[in-house]
């Protein structure tokens, strides 16, 4: 399929009432932890690492049943985050430098800049880019524009792989990364290309 047919696109008039609603609902579901499906939150991140195709495809069921592109259960940012505060508690321990204060540093860098702020950024960049340059025009066509937090689930897609890789993977690797070496310099090197090219595939499969 191409950009087009995958797009995400909702009439300008009906736009803004929709985003704002939207808004409303997954923040107000944060605060209802029993409204969260984590177990769909659960399978998504598991297919995100086998085969992220089948997480986008659904993502084109849930557009023909709530005609929304976009997560309406912040269920998927939630777990992220308690997995980067989990993630953050192993690396101080192991590294042998743990303390409150530099706990609550880690967590804040890794999930207020590393996660949420430079998600931020880059969903706004993806939003305007669409809806600037890749909205369909045509006499046939209803005007139309991009959702903001689907922007961000794109991010939230390649942010998980990525998580796996530096955080998780590099943690049991841990032991050969630190001492000095070839295999150490070749390892760390082709984990962050793995990361790159996760965080590219969700930007392929659109």
């Amino acid at each position: 399929t191409g950009v087009n047919d995958m797009l995400p696109l909702h009439n300008i008039s009906t736009f803004q009432r929709q985003d704002r609603r939207g808004f409303q609902r997954y923040f107000r579901r944060i605060l209802h932890y029993p409204q969260m499906d984590l177990e769909y939150t659960l399978w998504q991140m598991f297919y995100l690492m086998l085969n992220p195709k089948n997480v986008y495809n659904t993502t084109k069921y849930h557009k023909q049943t709530k005609n929304q592109w976009a997560r309406d259960d912040p269920g998927f940012v939630c777990v992220q985050i308690f997995f980067i505060v989990i993630a953050s508690l192993s690396f101080c321990i192991s590294l042998g430098s743990f303390s409150f204060l530099r706990y609550v540093t880690l967590v804040a860098w890794s999930v207020f800049i590393d996660f949420l702020f430079l998600g931020i950024i880059a969903a706004s960049i993806g939003y305007w880019i669409s809806n600037k340059y890749l909205r369909v025009h045509g006499v046939h066509h209803v005007e139309q524009q991009v959702e903001w937090l689907y922007a961000f689930d794109i991010h939230c897609n390649s942010f998980f792989p990525t998580f796996v890789i530096l955080y998780v993977v590099q943690f049991y690797t841990l032991y050969l990364l630190l001492h000095a070496g070839f295999l150490s310099t070749l390892l760390s090197n082709t984990l962050y290309m793995l990361s790159l090219i996760h965080i590219s595939e969700p930007t392929r499969l659109l």
